[in-house]
């Protein structure tokens, strides 16, 4: 074998080997069977509801809770990680068009996506509560930040993103545990925030907040988790699209809401979760 040929050859098993090391990793959320899951026997259902090609998912029954890890290229790593909790009325997760969609387009922009598969409180049966979801969403930030380090992670600068019911999610999980057990910030997108979610904390993590005006859920949901975060003295920065309706994922074409994602980027290097850790 020519000398060129062995390089050509390196260079594509490298090529090769970084492809693999960029794969999405699914992990369980928990060690064993998750507690409130022992005597569950419902199993997971996937549905396809995507049409024309496009890939749309609905998950249901979750009985184990997963996280799928999808890491930035290491020359593009900026060092944050947003973990994606998917909406769907706390009845299914939409876990490609809220979730896998999301994290590749985050891993494009040198931001790890990690999509949380959860617990749901409509589950048949009602099995499960909302408390049980804000356990699996926690004890997932808990699992990255024990891998933070494999995973090139600065866990100082690890948020959680929630779309619909996943929004309200996201902002229980901001808002209710310990300072050491919150994401360091929160992308709430359509967000579904009740009158209240009970004290809010003076150092609330600082949250990215969007809806469309035309969402029939109510844009006073964003406002309200805005207006507490202002009465806190925290930063928030919110976006009220005049067209989009709900669930409109990444962005619904011919509408404004396609710019959010270019305005969460700028708003992370903004307040410092997506520069480079210093060397």
């Amino acid at each position: 074998m020519s000398r060129s040929s062995f390089l050509s050859l390196a260079v594509g098993l490298v090529a090769v080997l970084a492809a693999r090391a960029a794969a999405p990793l699914e992990l369980p959320v928990w060690p064993g069977t998750p507690p409130g899951s022992e005597k569950v026997k419902l199993e997971e259902k996937w549905e396809e509801r995507g049409k024309g090609g496009v890939v749309d998912r609905a998950v249901r029954q979750v009985t184990i809770p997963t996280i799928t890890v999808m890491l930035p290229e290491k020359s593009r790593a900026t060092g944050a990680a947003v973990l994606l909790a998917p909406g769907g009325g706390y009845e299914h997760v939409t876990i490609d068009k809220e979730g896998f969609d999301v994290a590749r387009w985050l891993t494009d922009h040198g931001v790890a996506g990690i999509v949380l598969k959860y617990r749901l409180p409509q589950t048949p049966g009602k099995v499960f509560t909302n408390d049980t979801a804000l356990a699996d969403a926690l004890a997932a930030l808990k699992l990255v930040r024990a891998h933070a380090a494999e995973w090139g992670i600065d866990p100082a600068r690890l948020g959680m993103m929630g779309f619909s019911a996943g929004g309200n999610l996201a902002a229980r999980a901001g808002i209710a545990p310990a300072k050491a057990e919150r994401p360091a910030f929160l992308g709430l997108m359509y967000p579904a925030i009740p009158e209240t979610l009970g004290p809010i904390p003076d150092d609330v993590p600082p949250a990215f907040i969007v809806q469309a005006d035309d969402d029939a859920l109510g844009t006073e949901n964003s406002l309200r988790f805005y207006q507490w975060e202002r009465a806190k003295k925290i930063s928030a920065e919110l976006h009220l699209f005049s067209q989009g309706g709900h669930g409109f994922g990444l962005g619904k074409s011919g509408t404004p809401t396609t710019a959010w994602p270019g305005l969460f980027l700028a708003w992370l290097e903004a307040n410092g979760f997506s520069q480079a850790k210093a060397r």
